[in-house]
């Protein structure tokens, strides 16, 4: 598991490593609240911790907020700097989780997040990487909350490759899995070719560039987006 961490605060780095190699994860710190939120938009974490006093050109609750709407769900706890109740309410409505004291300790911080993190395993017929989400149960795709319109055998493309994400998927293999028919591979290599063009297109629109790559002579690959 990664974790990410906004602050500039090395008391509260240190503790929150501690926690992470409790859990046996990985930390990523960062000491601005616009790095934090580059970070989450292009990369994949398990979980995110904000010191409200991180540096940052916005309100870190409106970063919070932005977030949410991109469709970035993973947990977010904030470092409790003596919030009153009404600052607490209105950090939970932005999309705030869970509130950890200052003087948190590296064991509290850690249940925390695996109490966390066992709430949030994903669905088994929703499949993710990065913020784009494919809901095998309803056939629909979303980059962030934004809907992404295939066809059928688009949707049916995307699932194969991401199911199968980091590995190479064959010619042979996406005919026998969707076209059911292996035995006329040669006659069905251009229509595959022609589907995957039209995929690429439609992700590319939604900032997906080489999301699906080539492999000359063995087939096409979706690596994670990290």
């Amino acid at each position: 598991m990664i974790f990410i961490l906004a602050t500039s605060n090395e008391t509260y780095i240190r503790s929150v490593e501690e926690a992470s190699r409790l859990l046996n994860s990985q930390l990523i710190a960062v000491n601005h609240l616009s790095e934090f939120f580059i970070q989450l938009i292009f990369k994949t974490y398990d979980a995110a911790i904000i010191d409200p006093k991180t540096p940052s050109n916005f309100p870190y609750l409106e970063i919070v907020e932005k977030l949410r709407s991109e469709g970035i769900l993973l947990p977010i706890l904030l470092i409790d700097i003596d919030l009153n109740a009404q600052k607490r309410i209105i950090a939970l409505r932005k999309g705030i989780e869970v509130f950890i004291p200052k003087d948190f300790s590296p064991e509290e911080l850690a249940e925390h997040l695996q109490i966390l993190l066992q709430k949030k395993k994903p669905e088994k017929h929703i499949l993710k990487t990065g913020n784009l989400t494919v809901d095998l149960k309803n056939s629909k795709v979303w980059k962030g909350t934004r809907e992404i319109k295939l066809t059928p055998k688009e949707f049916s493309l995307l699932a194969l490759l991401l199911s199968k994400r980091n590995n190479i998927v064959s010619t042979e293999e996406i005919s026998e899995q969707i076209w059911g028919n292996p035995s006329k591979i040669s006659s069905i290599r251009n229509v595959i070719q022609v589907h995957i063009c039209g995929l690429r297109k439609k992700l590319e629109k939604n900032t997906l560039k080489n999301f699906i790559t080539t492999i000359r002579g063995k087939g096409w690959i979706i690596r994670d987006i990290l």
